[in-house]
């Protein structure tokens, strides 16, 4: 049998099954995995929320072995796949070609935010991930209970061609600021049409959804994960300890959910990356001495404003810890030592946000020949192992 018999054999037994539906499982994560060709004929109902209509595509969805309906308890979400199969002469994906969910309840941190926070919030979001998919647009869009941020995203693979639309929607009804996200995707074949998400996928949910009063026991419980969530944020801010939040140098993000908070926080420093202080324009600070690449000479005024700045993301005092790093010898037979940092440091080091590990760290030291010394060991952003900034006498 050659591949693409395989891959229909493969297809139809997905698609198919054997004895149409099966029953609905609750797995123990409290997902519970229903036949969407059973819940896509009623109205939605499983979300406390909100109530809606699937759309045509997934009503006409065939019964088979693929559940295709989960329901997911906690965060008060459900999604639905339409499976299939995606293959080219080597390489072979059996999964949702159409998918979407909805989800009602908290689902991430950006969820604190007002509407214009979370919006500028997730756009940052996306524009980080671009290894995953390209963020195209994004906007804001009417709908009959309030406004929803729209944000349309693109990834385009040997394999599949990968379209994702997301809505957030806010309303006043339910009792909650937390908005409910309708996420809708497509992959298809490199060269096949793609269809408009708005009007096939996420349309026909939001112009049938209903919202209704969320009950005040889970109210509560989302009120108090909230203050919870916002009392850690600043606790871990004001002690330099690391915070769950993917954030830049100068913890632009924190400062954000902290005055979300209500907390009075100051303006960030407006320092994103390492690559800004060691590697501006491209190119690492400073010139070489005598071909050594790792040791850069600049002016003294340079020297001061770099200090500055890094004692402006408010380092924290730390020991420099034992670096051993190791790489594959030319014969390929064994590891050889390419790098180390051991023993005690003889001057002043600094961890730095937003994780304070060890991993990056900056030295302060006197040195007798070179006078006062950076060194820099920050395993980031292509920074040389062993950079050393002195000044230029």
């Amino acid at each position: 049998m050659n591949k693409y018999m395989l891959l229909i054999v493969l297809l139809l037994a997905l698609l198919a099954g054997c004895g149409g539906a099966k029953p609905s499982v609750v797995s123990n994560a409290g997902v519970a995995h229903s036949p969407l060709c059973e819940k896509a004929k009623t109205r939605i109902t499983d979300i406390q929320r909100v109530s809606f209509e699937l759309p045509l595509l997934f009503k006409q969805a065939p019964c088979g072995n693929w559940p295709g309906y989960s329901h997911t308890l906690r965060s008060d979400s459900v999604s639905v796949t339409l499976p299939g199969v995606i293959a080219n002469e080597s390489t072979m994906e059996i999964g949702g070609v159409h998918a979407m969910s909805v989800t009602a309840g908290f689902e991430m941190y950006a969820d604190y935010l007002t509407p214009d926070l979370f919006f500028d919030e997730y756009k940052e979001h996306l524009s980080r991930r671009t290894y995953i998919s390209r963020l195209v647009t994004a906007s804001w869009v009417n709908w009959s209970d309030g406004r929803c941020a729209r944000f349309y995203s693109d990834n385009d693979s040997a394999l599949y061609l990968l379209r994702a639309l997301d809505y957030f929607c806010w309303e006043t009804i339910s009792g909650t600021d937390f908005p409910i996200h309708i996420h809708a995707t497509q992959k298809q074949f490199p060269g096949q049409q793609m269809t408009n998400l708005d009007k096939l996928l996420v349309e026909p949910v939001l112009f049938t959804m209903q919202v209704y009063p969320v009950g005040p026991e889970r109210l509560m419980r989302w009120s108090n994960e909230r203050a919870k969530f916002c009392t850690t944020l600043k606790k871990n801010y004001d002690e330099q300890l690391a915070v769950k939040l993917i954030d830049d140098l100068d913890r632009r993000r924190t400062i954000r959910f902290l005055r979300n908070c209500g907390y009075e926080m100051p303006e960030p420093v407006g320092i994103e990356s390492w690559k800004e202080l060691f590697k501006p324009n491209g190119q690492l600070i400073g010139h070489a001495t005598a071909g050594d690449e790792t040791l850069r000479r600049v002016t003294p005024a340079q020297f001061s404003e770099l200090t500055a700045k890094l004692m402006s993301l408010q380092p924290k005092r730390g020991e420099r810890p034992e670096v051993r790093v190791q790489g594959v010898s030319r014969d390929g037979k064994g590891l050889v030592g390419t790098f180390r940092l051991t023993g005690p440091y003889d001057g002043e080091w600094y961890r730095f946000p937003p994780h304070y590990a060890e991993r990056n760290g900056v030295g302060m030291r006197n040195d007798p020949e070179l006078g006062r010394v950076m060194d820099v060991h920050i395993r980031e952003d292509a920074i040389p192992l062993g950079l050393r900034i002195v000044v230029d006498q």
